[in-house]
Order: C-alpha cells, then structure tokens, then sequence
C-alpha cells in the first residue's frame, strides 16, 4: 500500500508540475512564444514573431529591412481563382482562364514586400551579366534606337517613362532619379536569376495570389471595394497606381503620378492578407507559372502547386501554346478594376517585359 500510494502521490505531483508549465507558457508573450520555437500559423498579433521580425501592421511578421524587407506567409489554405466576370466583357482579358475557384494549400513561405527596383535589377545585370548562360536575354529593350530620343532631358512625369533602365552592349544603368522606381523590363529569365543571385526564388502564382488576396480571398489587396465609384466615394488617393476610368488608358487614378511611381507609393492599398505593397497597378509581375487556359479545372492535388508542367503535374493532356508562356500578376498602370483583381492572371512570351519580386 505505501508503495501505490507514493506512485500516485507522483503522480499528481508530475501533473500539477505540468499544469504549472502549461500556465506559464500561455502567461509568455506572443513574441516569447515565437523567441521559444512553438510553432503557430496565425497572425503575428496572437503568435508573435521571431528574435529578428517585426509584426506589421496587418498582422504578418516582416524580416529584413528597407526595400529587401520580406513578409512571412503562414502556412495554410485559401480560395483560389475567381468565377465573376467581372465588369470588363473583353475577349482578350479571358476571364475564363481565371476559375473555377478552387482551395490551395501552402506552406510557410517569405516573399518580398516591395517589387525589385532599377536600382537592384542594374547592379544584378553589371554583376552577372544580360544574358544567361543558356543566351535568354535579362531584359527586353532595343537600345540601339536610343532612349527617347524626342526627349533628351525626360521630365519626372513624362509619360514615356516607363522604364528608367538603359541597356547597352556593355553594361546597365539607371537614370537619375528613377533608383527607386519597379524594373519594368525583366524578361522571365531575368526575374527567375535575379532571385535566384539573391538567395531567393522567383514566387509561384499561388503564392502570388495568397499574399496578396489573403486568407479569405479578397477582390482586391486592400479589400473587396473598388476605391473609385459609388462604392467607395471616399477612398483615398494612395490606394493603387492604375487607370481610374474603363478603357481610358491615359488618365491615372487621382494619385500625383503620370506613369510608373516608385515602389511602395500607395501604402493605402497595402494588401490586407500580407502587408505586401503594389500588388494591384504600377507594373505587373512575372511568376514562377507556365500559363495554362484550363490549369485550374485540372485534377491535380492543390497542395504547393508550382504550375502545369511542373513537380507532379505532368503536361498531358494539355496543350501548352508552340511558344513558352508565363503567368504575369497583378496589372499595370493603365489597367482598370479586373486586371487589378487578385486573382485576375495574364500570359506572356518569356521574352517580353515585366516587373517582380520574389520569395524564399
């Protein structure tokens, strides 16, 4: 008898010491939850962030810092795709392509805060080189019409700025005062070896679109009202820089840029899902995604998709184009309310240009 009950007596010892712990570990502050290694995928607000990050306004951990900050994605499922037509019935935006809607599992992934500028595209193209090492072109500019010629001096809203790179034979460089502003002449391989000569990768399409829609699958980064109409007749001005009006190219929305403006000009429109900025208007973006019509109507297994002919999704039965298309995200800054929809998705030749920015 003395025996059983000195076991049980540690017994309740051991489960008391036990509850104690259990106390202490909930009374730790998120951060010294994160500090401690305990694995939590919901916002920063409740699960804290790392030693090293800090919790954005938004809710998600930021690492790094200036324009190579990054945002940590937890890992989880969202609704990915659309199957509203939206309010542009236009054959090229083939809106069909962007649904059904269907439900994507990731994993924890980082990706860029900000869009790669001039500035880091130049210093990669005079590191590296502008071509890779199978010849695919880094970026897709004739300079040997020069730039602009009809403008010697370009002002700082000229309308033919949508640059800001030159590319010689030799070497790149950035005109002055455009450092800062997205690279738009990336071809695909150009933002594929940039990330890669940083560390990172090039993000796929779903990861994209998780960022910047979020958990819930917002219309739009900043939420599912379109700023300018009646909807939203007090939105402000530095939600997105895009064309206010449908089929009116020319005329941006009211934000004090002609063209093309630096990156993280419209923190208004910072994607509530991440804290991401830009990912609606300026320059739209290269992923990692060969473009497919049908992709999302396939019977594939929607867990860390890289794209048709990718990992476990083999290319029969489908017919890719005779030319190598990717995904490009995100819309431009004479694109209008759909093609700035987070789940809107554009294809493009591999040699044409766009802007980026990556993920790890």
């Amino acid at each position: 008898m003395r025996g059983r009950s000195s076991t049980l007596a540690y017994l309740c010892l051991a489960v008391a010491l036990i509850c104690v712990s259990l106390e202490q570990r909930d009374s730790l502050s998120p951060s010294a939850r994160a500090d401690e290694g305990e694995p939590c995928d919901g916002p920063c607000t409740e699960c804290g962030c790392g030693a090293e990050e800090t919790c954005n306004e938004v809710g998600y951990c930021e690492t790094g810092g200036g324009l190579q900050t990054m945002i940590r994605i937890p890992a989880g499922t969202f609704p990915m795709g659309t199957e509203d037509p939206g309010i542009l019935p236009l054959p090229e935006l083939a809106t069909e392509c962007w649904g059904p809607v269907h439900e994507v599992t990731l994993g924890s992934f980082l990706i860029d805060k900000f869009e790669v500028t001039n500035e880091g595209f130049a210093a990669f193209l005079n590191e590296v080189g502008l071509t890779s090492p199978q010849g695919e072109d880094y970026s897709s500019w004739d300079t040997t019409k020069g730039w602009c010629p009809e403008v010697p001096e370009p002002p700082s809203l000229s309308s033919h700025l949508w640059f800001g790179v030159v590319v010689d034979e030799e070497e790149a460089w950035v005109m002055d005062g455009f450092e800062q502003y997205p690279v738009a002449l990336a071809t695909w391989a150009g933002a594929r070896d940039f990330c890669q000569w940083r560390g990172k990768r090039l993000c796929t399409e779903a990861e994209w679109e998780r960022a910047a829609a979020g958990p819930e699958g917002s219309l739009w980064p900043w939420g599912d009202s379109w700023p300018w109409g009646d909807t939203w007749p007090d939105a402000p001005d530095d939600i997105a820089n895009c064309a206010e009006e449908l089929g009116n190219s020319l005329k941006e929305c009211s934000d004090g840029f002609l063209h093309i403006a630096p990156v993280g000009s419209f923190p208004a429109g910072r994607a509530l899902g991440s804290g991401c900025l830009d990912m609606a208007g300026n320059v739209d973006e290269w992923v990692w995604d060969l473009f497919f019509c049908d992709y999302y109507s396939s019977p594939v297994v929607w867990e860390n998709p890289t794209g048709p002919c990718e990992g476990e999704y083999p290319c029969p039965p489908y017919e890719l184009p005779e030319h190598e298309d990717r995904v490009v995200r995100g819309g431009m800054v004479n694109h209008h309310n759909d093609k700035l929809r987070c789940a809107a998705r554009q294809s493009s030749s591999v040699t044409s240009r766009h802007g980026f920015r990556c993920c790890l």
